[in-house]
């Protein structure tokens, strides 16, 4: 039997955004984090391979129990210092990723001007689920829903082949319907459920004829111009140079660090008004050395990361599309607004939810002023629906200032 219509209406601030991306990109976190204890593994097993190497070169390899003497004293000296030194970073940077990786999607909504609060409201029924949002209408049916999960202080809705969760703040729902919402995901499971379609009339027809129709299918050259286009934002952009500019920054004064640590350290250091003169010379003969190699190091990162920003992606993309579900897709312009199409799910925007669009190589980007840009690739449309579309564009969307910093 059909479960009751659910009703909630909420309010989408910066932290459930944020919370919706962080459980979005759980399972990359995870590999992130493991990423890290295998790197601490392999610098802990290369330095004890080489204090031992060290000890069998000293005569350990003609006596076992000079071997081990020599082996422990050097973990007793710089050897384990070093281990425990990096051991301790990079537990701390494991320990605290969690942190890092939330601070760093606040830092990414901000850039891109989706920080302030979202009037949004969600009807379920036996049809699906019917979401508002201002100039932003979308419907997904039953056999879409997917899953249902219970968090601290969210309910996550994974809908199936999309990669974005539905986050719905339990702040705003009683815990009677929190309940309903669970049967309600149950009912989707069911035969009954999964035949329901995503049609009824939930979402109203445009007034407005289709313009222009076109069909595709999302490939793996997609995903990854998507992910290229996400960071090369504006906002990744500034903070890259920033980056750079203090990488740079670091790798002059290093040394000179260093120096002034050990210095300070040392209880048989000469007064600070002897030190300054040498500090000051040893600059001039010494430090520059070490400081243009780090510099240079810096300029070959710079200069390699593009590289590695699209490698990455490629990664990232390959993995998404093995995951997810691929759909046909049917996107239709009007006067109106656009709509997307897809067995299941149907979205529809106003023009006035769009803020710029930006052509990169085979693909346009169709900017959203409250949610992620929509990708068209060029292939699926031909010279005339290009001009239709230039048409469109020109006439209804009209471009905002570069998102903030």
């Amino acid at each position: 039997m059909p479960p009751p219509p659910i009703e909630i209406a909420t309010s989408l601030t910066l932290d459930d955004r944020v919370a919706a991306s962080a459980f979005a990109y759980r399972d990359l976190m995870v590999r992130a984090r493991r990423r890290v204890l295998i790197v601490l593994a392999v610098l802990c097993f290369l330095t004890l391979l080489g204090a031992l190497s060290s000890a069998w070169g000293e005569g350990g390899k003609r006596d076992s129990a000079l071997l081990l003497r020599l082996f422990l004293q050097s973990l007793a000296g710089p050897t384990g210092i070093g281990i425990a030194g990096f051991t301790a970073i990079l537990l701390t940077y494991y320990l605290l990723y969690p942190f890092h990786a939330r601070s760093s999607l606040r830092r990414w909504f901000i850039d891109e001007g989706q920080d302030a609060p979202m009037p949004v409201s969600h009807r379920f029924d036996a049809t699906g689920l019917a979401s508002s949002a201002p100039h932003h209408q979308s419907h997904l049916a039953c056999h879409r829903a997917g899953s249902l999960t219970d968090g601290p202080e969210h309910l996550f809705l994974s809908p199936v082949g999309v990669e974005d969760v539905v986050a719905l703040p339990k702040r705003d729902i009683p815990a009677e319907q929190q309940g309903r919402l669970h049967d309600w995901i149950a009912y989707c499971g069911t035969a009954e459920g999964r035949d329901a379609t995503a049609g009824n009339g939930t979402i109203e027809a445009s007034p407005a004829s289709a313009e222009l129709s076109i069909r595709f299918s999302q490939n793996l050259e997609d995903r990854v111009a998507g992910l290229n286009g996400q960071m090369d934002r504006p906002g990744m952009r500034r903070r890259r140079r920033r980056g750079f500019i203090l990488a740079m920054l670091g790798a002059v004064l290093v040394a000179p660090a260093l120096m002034l640590f050990v210095w300070s350290i040392d209880s048989n250091r000469v007064p600070w008004q002897f030190a300054l003169p040498l500090f000051g010379e040893m600059f001039l003969t010494q430090f520059w050395k070490p400081a243009l190699g780090l510099c240079a190091l810096v300029l070959a990162i710079a200069a390699a990361h593009p590289w590695f920003r699209r490698q990455h992606a490629r990664a990232l993309g390959k993995m998404l599309q093995e995951s997810k579900a691929t759909y046909e897709t049917e996107v239709r312009f009007s006067e109106s607004g656009m709509e997307t199409r897809q067995d299941g799910l149907v979205n529809r925007w106003d023009w006035a939810a769009f803020s710029g669009v930006e052509t990169k190589g085979e693909h346009i980007f169709l900017h959203l002023r409250r949610e992620e840009p929509m990708l068209l690739p060029r292939r699926a449309l031909d010279s005339g629906q290009m001009t239709v579309f230039d048409r469109l564009a020109r006439d209804h969307i009209r471009p905002e200032p570069e998102a903030r910093t």
